[in-house]
């Protein structure tokens, strides 16, 4: 039945596009991340809907015994026996969980066959798919933007499409527009026609709306691609070229500083934590703190620094200090991860498609090539690779690039037990991936279920969180919400394991305060003073740390250190005024009285 199916047919493609269409926006709506979700059993929507899309068009890719592969074909094929082998380890030493980032990767990456076999028998065909959802966030961002306004909202936190974050949308809209213009259906001959003019114009609106430096930056980096032939007629014309090409770089020199000097403090909170994962890279070059080492021990380092650090730079530092998960650089998480070898793996990739655009001699190829550029550029100020939309944009470019004739393809025939063979392992593979999806979709329901009916039925609640442990222990939200829970109700030797457990996986200035609390709710007040302590180095411009280790310096009657640490809090300079900081000093100020 398969086989009889022809995509060329205008049916069987608009039943593919509508498939497809479905894929997508139930990976935007639910899984704005690749991981680190909470209680929301949708996320798997996308994993099972992407793996009945792609199974049938991978058994009709299978059935054609001829091949052309290529470096980028083998790649992926290796990330998934990789995948295979990994699964295998992991249940033989009775591990039966997988990183929720490689879960995401491995249905993300399961359809860049599929959509190479698309290509192929129509070129157009996935790619109006992603304009027709890039149409819809301009749309959605239209109506954030004017909603925002007319309500008095922050429009910069706002208009975030369906990212839930303003600066990565900005980043999808700037880095996608090489494709919108060079590939939409009906495209007008002319980029200076009124409509693309209007269209150019509101995207740059929703841009400058995000307050987004670095999606500014892209857009205009964008700019320069679509109006290349322009520019190139221009210059090559012109009897002034010194003058237009100092012009230009001044003009570039100005931006840049200007988009630095917008956002000063938030530059400057970036170069501290660039300055602190270089640290923790130099501590293990080679093969880096393991996967998720910079969530579980940033903090650490941070701390470190404010400990070790009396200096100028390290008080303008503490006011720019934060709790945070992503060194807002992917290519140093990497480094922190995984080491220069991590870094040495990704610069053969990179150096990989880089020979793919030497290749490149139509137009519309080398939108994809430049959006791919884009989205690689965008990483190095960004969370770019832990979004769910932009990576598959990035599997729609390389599915593009690497589907052209190229001197680095491999042209290959593959009998029919060879065929059998893979067609058994992604049988497998699928079992696995769909088995295990379906096991967290119930896991995490039940966890919905639970939070639901904690208020009215607190104890049957702790049982069905006490019931799913051992399916979402891997999952840092759960466990956080977990030990929250039982602290609550007043279950804190538990509490005390979970939130134990959960700091030497992924540690957050929340997770410390309640471990800290927990300790001093079961009377282990040594434990308590140390976490309170590390808590208030690791983010050192709040106030919560220290005011919790003044009421545990009270509750064991030391006085003096008490009124040390109220000391600090009157004088702490304020980051972001608030209730709570009024709160706090208040109280601390009545009891220094008493």
């Amino acid at each position: 039945m398969l086989n009889n199916f022809s995509f060329t047919s205008k049916k069987g493609v608009v039943l593919i596009q509508a498939f497809l269409f479905l894929v997508l926006v139930l990976a935007c709506l639910n899984n704005p991340l690749i991981s680190q979700w909470s209680a929301l059993p949708n996320v798997y929507l996308f994993f099972f809907i992407s793996l009945l899309f792609s199974v049938p068009i991978l058994i009709l890719e299978l059935n054609d015994s001829k091949k052309r592969l290529n470096l980028i074909d083998l790649g992926v094929v290796f990330f998934f026996l990789f995948l295979i082998i990994h699964i295998i380890w992991n249940i033989g030493n009775g591990n039966l969980f997988l990183n929720d980032s490689l879960l995401s990767l491995s249905f993300i990456l399961i359809m860049y066959f599929p959509f190479k076999y698309l290509i192929k028998h129509n070129y157009s065909s996935v790619v109006q798919v992603f304009i027709l959802i890039f149409d819809i966030h301009l749309i959605l961002g239209a109506v954030q933007f004017f909603y925002s306004y007319l309500n008095g909202l922050d429009i910069s936190l706002t208009v975030s499409g369906s990212f839930r974050h303003s600066g990565i949308f900005s980043i999808y809209l700037a880095s996608f527009l090489p494709i919108r213009f060079n590939m939409a259906k009906n495209k007008l001959d002319s980029i200076f026609s009124y409509w693309n003019i209007f269209l150019l114009s509101f995207i740059l609106l929703l841009v400058l709306a995000t307050q987004s430096r670095a999606g500014l930056f892209l857009y205009c980096i964008s700019l320069i691609f679509l109006f290349r032939t322009y520019i190139k007629s221009f210059y090559s014309k012109s009897r002034y070229k010194v003058i237009l090409l100092t012009a230009t770089i001044i003009f570039s020199t100005a931006l840049i500083t200007t988009l630095i000097y917008l956002k000063v403090p938030s530059a400057l909170g970036r170069l501290f934590i660039w300055q602190n994962s270089f640290e923790m890279f130099w501590q293990k070059p080679i093969l880096g703190w393991g996967s998720g080492g910079f969530e579980k021990s940033y903090l650490d380092q941070q701390a470190t620094y404010f400990k070790n650090n009396l200096s100028s730079d390290a008080y303008k530092y503490k006011m720019v200090a934060d709790s945070v998960s992503s060194p807002l650089n992917e290519y140093l998480k990497i480094l922190v991860d995984h080491g220069i070898m991590g870094i040495f793996c990704l610069a053969i990739t990179i150096r990989i498609i880089w020979k793919f655009s030497k290749n490149i001699h139509n137009k519309n190829e080398y939108s994809f090539f430049f959006t791919l550029t884009l989205i690689l550029l965008s990483a190095f100020v960004y969370f770019t690779f832990q979004s769910t939309t932009i990576f598959l944009v990035l599997l729609l470019c390389l599915a593009y690039i690497s589907s052209g004739e190229s001197e680095l393809n491999l042209y290959v025939t593959i009998n029919k037990s060879v065929t059998l063979l893979i067609k058994g392992l992604l049988f497998i593979l699928c079992s696995l991936l769909f088995y295990y999806s379906l096991e967290q979709y119930n896991a995490t329901a039940r966890w919905k279920k639970a939070i639901n009916h904690m208020e009215s039925h607190p104890e049957i609640s702790l049982k069905v969180y006490k019931e799913i442990s051992n399916e979402l222990n891997h999952r840092p939200a759960f466990n956080y919400n977990y030990g929250v829970t039982l602290f609550q109700y007043g279950r804190y030797p538990e509490s005390v394991k979970i939130f134990e457990d959960l700091r030497n996986k992924f540690v957050t200035l929340d997770v410390m305060l309640y471990l800290g609390k927990s300790y001093q709710a079961v009377k282990q007040y040594n434990n308590a003073e140390k976490i309170f302590k590390d808590a208030s180095f690791m983010v050192p411009n709040r106030f919560i740390p220290k005011y919790n280790l003044f009421r545990l310096y009270h509750e064991i009657k030391d006085f003096k250190k008490a009124d040390a640490v109220a000391q600090e809090i009157l004088t702490m300079p304020v980051k972001i005024s608030s209730n709570e900081v009024d709160s706090i000093k208040n109280e601390v100020k009545k009891m220094l009285i008493k």
